[in-house]
């Protein structure tokens, strides 16, 4: 019997070992712009739907809820959310007002496009002041 291993048992070895680094690397690399930019635009969509039910639950205090934006994060009741790095927001409008039906409301008109990246659409409409949709494209 030989002891030591073969030409075709090392070479197994030493891909197994390659494969597994590989799948290591890929597995902890962070997220491309394209999941960034996805994760981004959810966590909007979920913040002003949270901003919307704040508002109508009367949980601000019984105050409307006011969204301002800006090119690289959005403020929601004094809290800001910054955008991931080399995301950025534009909107047709620079803040919208999430009304509190139970007030007298100084909202106005509450439909706007917000837009990251130029290719992730958030539209918000209204009727009157009161929001009726926040959905994503």
């Amino acid at each position: 019997m030989h002891r030591g291993y073969t030409l075709i048992e090392l070479v197994v070895v030493i891909a197994i070992i390659g494969v597994v680094a590989v799948m290591g690397f890929y597995g902890l690399r962070p997220g491309t712009e394209a999941e960034k930019l996805t994760a981004a635009h959810k966590e909007l969509i979920n913040n002003l739907r949270t901003a919307q039910n704040n508002a109508l639950a009367g949980s601000n205090n019984g105050a409307n809820v006011m969204v301002v934006f800006n090119a690289n994060n959005y403020v929601i009741r004094g809290v800001t959310y910054n955008l991931p790095s080399g995301i950025t927001l534009s909107s047709t409008k620079s803040s919208i007002c999430f009304a509190n039906p139970n007030t007298v409301s100084s909202c106005g008109e509450v439909n706007a496009v917000i837009t990251l990246n130029s290719s992730k659409v958030i539209t918000v409409e209204g009727s009157g002041i009161f929001v009726t949709k926040i959905y994503g494209q």
